[in-house]
């Protein structure tokens, strides 16, 4: 049997090659196939395919955060779970209150907060802001002791398109966030 050595295979077209019926195309181990790989038909693929990792967001607050009343804050969402270093396919700024889409497409993100308080608290709102406007918004006349405001929504991002999670409260005092994964943000790519 002879072998045939070559860095690169083209098809008559310079577009497409096609392996015939019964036929096998083995690629070897640790090797990457660049471009679009298209099965059809009853094709059987063995070993192991893998894509690039899917932008996604998986963030919150680490440490207590005081809000103080009457103002919409951003929210520092120091914390990362899920996802090595919270994010693949974003990045942060501004103290990790900002987080930078790298990929344009369609985004499910959501977000959730709760006080650290034993009473209820007057006019809480949760945002989530696109570029600095809020794009969603939950509200509670009074948010009681210990429940949470969560809200999500899908927005189309472009790539440098950033997200920020804001919260608001009009008790007429500051107000502490709850610290832990009870303040957070999460979005992935879905289209």
């Amino acid at each position: 049997m002879s072998k045939l050595f070559v860095d690169e295979i083209e098809g008559n077209t310079g577009s497409t090659v096609t392996v015939p019926t019964g036929q096998t195309l083995a690629v070897a181990a640790n090797q990457t196939i660049g471009g679009t790989l298209a099965v059809t038909g009853a094709s059987t693929l063995t070993g192991v395919v893998s894509k690039p990792a899917t932008p996604r967001l998986s963030v919150y607050l680490y440490t207590g955060m005081t809000i103080a009343t009457a103002t919409y804050t951003k929210v520092q969402l120091n914390g990362t779970d899920l996802i090595s270093g919270g994010m693949t396919g974003f990045t942060h700024a501004n103290t990790y209150s900002k987080f930078i889409a790298s990929t344009a497409g369609d985004y499910f993100v959501s977000g959730s907060m709760r006080w650290y308080t034993n009473s209820g608290v007057a006019g809480s709102r949760l945002n989530i802001y696109k570029n600095g406007s809020m794009v969603m918004e939950s509200f509670s006349n009074s948010l009681a002791y210990y429940e949470q405001l969560h809200c999500s929504t899908i927005i189309t991002l472009a790539a440098n398109d950033y997200l920020e999670l804001v919260v608001y409260q009009g008790s007429g005092s500051n107000q502490s966030l709850a610290a832990g994964k009870y303040v957070n943000m999460k979005a992935f790519l879905v289209a």
